[in-house]
């Protein structure tokens, strides 16, 4: 891990170089005692980088993640197996500049916390079920202040509900078959989804399979792209006065498995995108202060 000071002994008068350091810290932990076992696991990790902009002021940057989940899985039967796990996520990147006596503050957070339970069973045959469901709770928040006044205030906190089960099948005539449907409900906007899945594929002989998947997805957060760096980027919900982005996608392809050591893929896919969000760039800011929306 650098610290502070090494990008500054590299600096010159000729060659100036800014302040920079970062670090990532991450384990995980696993125990098990018959048929249960649990795990847990955690990530750290973030960049700061200072500019000195000598008379004319300082900008500091620092952005990073944690990011914390444990799970207990326990075998309910020789063919049925159950987990449960919970975790949770932030993103925080916060900009501090001062330019001519000026200061300029931007905060940016994105936050989730999910709960998630499965069920895994394989069935005699060649059948294997999963079912189960997800709950995640998002906490969005963005703020510019300027000068010391705040001119972009902005908070959220939906939720998002889902159930989902997939049914893979494998026959001895070498032809896998997977089929899926996962419903979501969003409490921002008040909608509800049904995502259909489908992928096969199946072996034709000489080394060769074939293969194809299709699906219904939609997209209700937005990336808010910055022209700067990417850690000024941000994500919002697409609210109520919006339609998200839905697409379909379908892949077709080819597998070439000539030994154990080489295979050879070729696939092509088709999209159809809809409901495309753009952000409108010529809004003025005041129009997002004191738009703090807290279930």
């Amino acid at each position: 891990m650098p610290s502070p000071g090494c990008a500054d002994a590299l600096s010159t008068a000729e060659s100036p170089l800014p302040s920079y350091y970062f670090y990532d810290l991450n384990g995980k932990f696993v125990t098990r005692k018959d048929n249960d076992w649990f795990e847990v696991g955690g990530y750290l990790g973030r960049d700061v980088i200072g500019f000195d902009l000598e008379d004319e002021g300082n900008i500091d940057v620092g952005w990073g993640n944690r990011v914390v989940s444990g799970s207990y899985n326990r075998v309910l039967g020789e063919t049925l197996m159950g987990t449960i796990m919970l975790s949770g996520s932030e993103y925080e990147s916060t900009t501090d500049a001062y330019f001519f006596g000026t200061s300029v503050v931007v905060n940016n957070r994105l936050r989730d916390a999910t709960l998630r339970g499965d069920l895994d069973w394989h069935g005699e045959g060649s059948h294997r079920v999963r079912t189960g469901f997800q709950a995640s709770v998002f906490d969005f928040w963005y703020q510019q202040i300027f000068n010391k006044n705040e001119t972009v205030g902005y908070g959220n906190r939906p939720y998002e509900f889902s159930l989902y089960a997939d049914d893979q099948w494998r026959a001895r005539t070498g032809t896998m078959l997977r089929l899926g449907l996962r419903s979501r409900y969003i409490t921002e906007g008040d909608r509800f989804y049904l995502e259909p899945r489908l992928s096969a594929s199946q072996v034709v002989g000489g080394g060769w399979r074939i293969k194809g998947a299709a699906g219904i997805y939609n997209q209700y957060l937005q990336l808010v792209a910055t022209e700067g760096f990417s850690f000024g980027d941000f994500y919002v919900p697409i609210d109520e006065t919006a339609t998200p982005g839905r697409s379909v996608q379908v892949v077709l392809g080819g597998e070439y498995t000539p030994s154990l050591r080489y295979q050879m893929s070729i696939e092509g896919y088709y999209s159809d995108l809809k409901n495309l969000v753009t952000f409108n760039n010529s809004a003025s800011p005041t129009l997002f202060v004191t738009t703090q929306k807290r279930s």
